[in-house]
């Protein structure tokens, strides 16, 4: 917020209490209802809310025409954004609509929480409330200042507290509510010693502090809103010096507060926000007051169901609110609530199929709802130009998790795909590629797009980098930091390519000969080496210049070969594992990338792997076999190599191991590869049987990847077929044919 903050008063010497005290549940139709009418009674001429006074100044575009909720209040700290907190509102929200009655209403409102710019560290990461619930979710194992629903719940002889919550509160509502909550918060905070934490016990010692000063200010009906559990703690002001006391020397920091769009996703509490409520659709359902809301969510449970292809007829829905009416009664309940609904449609709409109810729970209860922001809601340059591209491109950012092809030949889908690499380069995975799509082509991406909202704090503290998203993404991509690890520099030079950065393409280069130059780490060369290596091969449709990365990957590539040999001599059985499978990835290319002064580095290194007697088998019987594939080695080395692998003289693992690798992805190609069939076939005929009956656990292990089907097609064809002497032959067995004759004749019923 900009500006100082407000002075705080002094003790006021107050005898006359001017305010009451509305304890509500973050999030509840109940609450929210019966605040709205205890203020239609009561004209309170100054509410204060529960939330972060740095947001004062934005509090009034809150009533703007275009804000439609869910939203949230993002506050951060000017210096760091990263160090950043939300506030959600749904409409549903009793705070929201205190803000609403307020501004309508033309009385005073104002925050009066602990300010951010005074909250002690740590705070939360990026992107996740620091705003914890008052009146949280139930579980079992927390503290009565956790849990006081739960605890509440427990008394009563249930275990669920948010739904005891919405069965004598949120259901029941009436302003008389509030005096019954204060009651029961009062008589759980007597229970404890000590009832709050420090960070706590600061907050409301800054709430007391914020009522004095509205008092001193001339006001004579006080609304505060707050949550429930704080509502003790404000009846009985004690002196204003011990609050005083309390808050100084509280750390200052600037901030800025704006709104940003929020989903109902977001307002669940499997999401991890802490106020967080099990069912926000159920809410959001419930605050639309239908003249008959069993039936409606009901129908759009149906609803729900069709969409997915799944029949759902009126009869079913009918039957559904008619069990769920029966549910309700013989529980002893007046009307029915979400769990007799819930277990209805479980029963009739989905037949008992817990695995289709889950998804229509979670089309329903959660929803995909997302808000909305006024035209004069604060923004960055940044999110400015952010929303200008997505309105040009027909790129809405949507809650609701979207899949879109991109044909890169097509200008429009070319810009797209450049947008969003762009913004993952500024940590706004708002797209994730399917890079096994990718593959089958260079002109066709395929995408999931689904916009987050935490995805607002990456653009906040991308705004430092530049004003649009491509000025941000260049100084992005130049400035990688110095623990970013080898094949890490590589993705994010790829990213720039395809982002169209060539302006930045050339310091990532640098970046990434600076981190070969020291990685000794011989996988990490092999992860770098083959994406560098295909992006200068191929290039990409954007047509985009191979000689920015070509030096660049043949460098990291001779530094690969350098390190290659050594690397197969000392490696165990894991680390061989992930060296294969790097030198697969890099040969499918590194051919390509031989320099004029070493035209065949990449083929010299794998065959002194494969002629290394100390190099771990895998390694070795896999160089030959990629040898033999590319035509470097004939069969005659190829068999002599493995007849090395397997002698007498080589320990058994250690064969296993090469004829493994040398069979690696291949044992199907036995059924159609003959040159290499004759090879092993050639190589098993030169064993002796002793020999053959040692190589049997070799091979065994060599052909344990393959299924017993192609197993015994493989045997098949190394069984040798009948030769034309052995079917022309006349010599017979007298004395079996004998045998046999005398046996078909009986069976004729003749006499031998």
């Amino acid at each position: 917020m900009e500006g100082p903050l407000p002075r705080l008063p002094r003790d006021l010497g107050l005898k006359t209490v001017p305010w009451r005290i509305f304890g509500i549940r973050h999030h509840g139709p109940g609450s929210a209802r019966s605040l709205v009418a205890a203020f239609e009674a009561w004209r309170p001429d100054c509410v204060l809310v529960e939330g972060p006074p740095d947001a004062d100044a934005i509090l009034p575009l809150a009533a703007q025409e275009g804000m439609e909720p869910p939203v949230a209040l993002l506050v951060h700290d000017e210096d760091n954004p990263l160090r950043s907190s939300f506030w959600p509102f749904a409409r549903f929200s009793p705070e929201w609509q205190a803000i609403l009655w307020a501004l309508r209403e033309q009385v005073v409102v104002r925050f009066f929480d602990l300010p951010f710019s005074h909250r002690p560290e740590p705070a939360a990461p990026a992107g996740q409330t620091t705003e914890e619930s008052d009146v949280a979710a139930p579980e079992p194992d927390r503290s009565i200042a956790r849990d006081p629903l739960g605890t509440l719940a427990r008394a009563s002889g249930e275990d669920d507290g948010e739904a005891w919550w919405n069965r004598v509160v949120e259901e029941r509502g009436g302003p008389e509510v509030f005096e019954a909550v204060q009651e029961a918060m009062r008589e759980l905070r007597r229970d404890l010693s000590d009832p709050t934490d420090h960070e706590e016990a600061l907050r409301e010692a800054w709430m007391r502090q914020t009522l004095r000063e509205a008092t001193k200010s001339g006001h004579e009906r006080i609304a505060v809103v707050c949550g429930a559990w704080h509502g003790p703690a404000l009846e009985d002001l004690p002196s204003a010096k011990s609050d005083q006391a309390l808050l100084k020397g509280l750390a200052r920091r600037k901030t800025r507060a704006s709104w940003v769009p929020w989903t109902h996703s977001r307002l669940a509490r499997a999401s991890g926000y802490g106020a967080g409520v099990a069912s926000p659709g159920w809410y959001d359902h419930l605050w639309k007051g239908d003249a008959d809301p069993d039936a409606r969510w009901a129908i759009s449970a149906a609803t729900a169901l069709r969409n997915r292809g799944i029949d759902a007829s009126s009869a079913s829905v009918i039957e559904t609110v008619r069990l769920a009416h029966t549910l309700a009664s013989l529980r002893g309940r007046a009307r029915a609530d979400r769990i007799d609904l819930d277990e209805a449609i479980l029963a009739i709409l989905c037949g008992g199929d817990t695995v289709l109810h889950a998804l229509v729970r979670q089309g329903i209860e959660v929803g995909h709802r997302q808000g909305t922001l006024c035209p004069g809601a604060p923004r960055t340059a940044l999110q400015a130009d952010l929303e200008s591209s997505q309105k040009r491109l027909r790129l809405p950012a949507e809650a609701l998790e979207k899949a879109i092809d991109l044909d890169l030949r097509k200008d429009g889908d070319r810009e797209r795909s450049v947008l969003l690499r762009r913004l993952r380069l500024l940590d706004v995975p708002w797209g994730v590629a399917d890079r096994r799509r990718d593959r089958t082509s260079t002109f066709h991406e395929r995408w999931t797009l689904q916009w987050k909202p935490e995805f607002v704090v990456s653009l906040v503290d991308a705004s430092r980098l530049g004003s649009t998203v491509r000025d941000a993404a260049i100084v992005a991509l130049g400035a990688m930091d110095a623990s970013v690890d080898l094949p890490a520099r590589v993705h994010r030079l790829e990213e720039g390519i395809l982002a169209d950065l060539p302006e930045a393409v050339e310091k990532a280069c640098q970046a990434v000969r600076a981190a070969a130059a020291v990685t000794d780490d011989t996988s990490l060369l092999l992860e770098a080496c083959a994406p560098l290596a295909q992006l200068a091969r191929y290039g990409d449709v954007r047509s985009t210049d191979r000689d920015l990365v070509l030096p660049a990957a043949r460098e990291l590539l001779a530094r690969t070969c350098l390190s290659l040999g050594a690397a197969s001599r000392a490696a165990d059985d894991e680390a061989a594992a992930r060296l294969c499978s790097g030198i697969e990835a890099v040969h499918a290319v590194g051919e390509t990338l031989d320099s004029p002064e070493h035209p065949s580095a990449w083929m010299d290194t794998l065959g002194s792997i494969a002629r290394d007697g100390s190099a771990h088998g895998l390694l070795a019987g896999r160089a030959a076999r990629l040898l033999l594939d590319a035509g470097v080695f004939d069969a005659d080395e190829a068999r002599r190599l493995l007849g090395l692998s397997t002698s007498p003289g080589t320990e058994p693992a250690a064969g296993a191991r090469w004829i493994e690798g040398f069979l690696r992805d291949g044992l199907r190609l036995l059924l159609h590869d003959d040159r290499l069939r004759e090879l092993v076939s050639g190589w098993f005929s030169t064993l002796s049987e002793e020999r053959f009956q040692e190589s049997l656990p070799l091979l065994r292990r060599a052909f344990s990847g393959s299924s017993p089907g192609d197993r015994a097609r493989i045997l098949g064809r190394f069984s040798p077929a009948p030769s034309a002497t052995d079917s022309d032959s006349n010599t017979i067995d007298a004395a079996r044919a004998e045998s046999v004759l005398g046996a078909i004749l009986e069976l004729l019923g003749r006499t031998p």
